[in-house]
């Protein structure tokens, strides 16, 4: 039996010699994300420095920051930075993205702060400014 396997698998004429090949463990999507851009830390420090100036933001350490480049259509945009802020909790954290991950938004109700950073022209487009929204119920 051990002479019939060899000879299978060094004649290529079996099966098991012709297993195929292993795809990508990583939907399309994932594999995507993965070689799509994220902004800068030092880009995003200077949203940052702009956000905090609005009047419904203050400190950022009360908010979950999410900042990424924005999406025109199907095409990256890097010259617009899109944040995110949603209402912490004293375990508030800055996070950067890709383009296409997914928001992790909370279930109940908190503040949100959305819009855009203009890297051309240095400056901010607020969507949303501290209004209270409520998430998806669990």
């Amino acid at each position: 039996m051990k002479t019939l396997v060899l000879v299978c698998f060094l004649l290529a004429g079996c099966e098991a010699a012709r297993a195929p090949v292993p795809t990508n463990p990583f939907s399309e999507t994932e594999a995507r994300s993965a070689k799509e851009p994220k902004p800068s830390v030092r880009l995003v420090n200077e949203v940052e420095e702009r956000v905090r100036q609005l009047p419904c933001v203050g400190d950022l350490s009360d908010w979950n920051r999410d900042y990424r480049y924005d999406l025109r259509g199907s095409k990256i945009d890097t010259t617009m930075v899109f944040f995110v802020l949603i209402e912490g909790d004293d375990k508030s954290k800055r996070k950067i993205s890709q383009p296409h991950d997914s928001y992790d938004v909370p279930s109940g109700k908190y503040r949100l702060v959305a819009g855009v950073f203009d890297t051309t022209a240095k400056t901010v487009k607020v969507e949303e400014c501290g209004e209270l929204v409520e998430g998806p119920t669990t």
